[in-house]
């Protein structure tokens, strides 16, 4: 059994806790099925998750597709959430971003960050492993899709982000897509 499949039950609590925040907190129209909130791009196979956890308890949690992916088969065929925004194939605004989104192997997009407690120490730790795995892997940039005030947090986390485009509002609130380059290890 591999370590993903052996702890498939903290991958469930992560959508467990998305629907608690994005659903019943925030109000936002998303898929949920009784406890837990999904969409198309948890597939298995392309989602990675990075989850913050205490035991069996999950305290925070994003989700990581690369943004070569390719999900579904037939006429339907996800990639990610800033590019399927633009390319007018989910409801979320298709002026997210100023430039074509990209669509190498270099380059990942994060979405879902959820905290339990919102406190900007786990959300740190979340951003900071999702960078490692995918420095790991050889990637060069992640993209962010969230609020306005997501840009200014991963700033002050020493991060590097840019504008991908204007800020953009649907029923669910305020959305901006960023990129940050991939930090590189720092030596000790």
């Amino acid at each position: 059994m591999s370590e993903a499949t052996a702890r498939w039950d903290l991958v469930r609590a992560f959508m467990v806790l998305r629907r608690r925040v994005f659903i019943d907190k925030m109000d936002w129209s998303l898929q949920g099925h009784e406890d837990i909130e999904f969409e198309q791009y948890d597939a298995l196979g392309h989602a990675t998750y990075v989850i913050a956890h205490e035991g069996d308890q999950v305290v925070a949690g994003a989700r990581l597709l690369r943004c070569d992916s390719s999900i579904g088969s037939g006429v339907m065929r996800y990639s990610y959430m800033i590019r399927d925004a633009v390319r007018g194939i989910i409801d979320l605004p298709q002026d997210l971003c100023w430039d074509e989104p990209p669509t190498d192997a270099r380059s990942w997009e994060l979405t879902r960050l959820v905290s339990m407690d919102a406190t900007p120490i786990t959300a740190r730790r979340v951003l900071d492993a999702a960078n490692d795995h995918i420095r790991k892997l050889g990637g060069q940039q992640c993209l962010f899709l969230g609020g306005p005030g997501f840009l200014r947090m991963a700033r002050s986390y020493g991060y590097k982000p840019r504008p991908l485009g204007k800020i953009v509002s649907n029923a669910s609130g305020r959305f901006l897509a960023f990129a940050c380059p991939i930090k590189q290890q720092e030596c000790a």
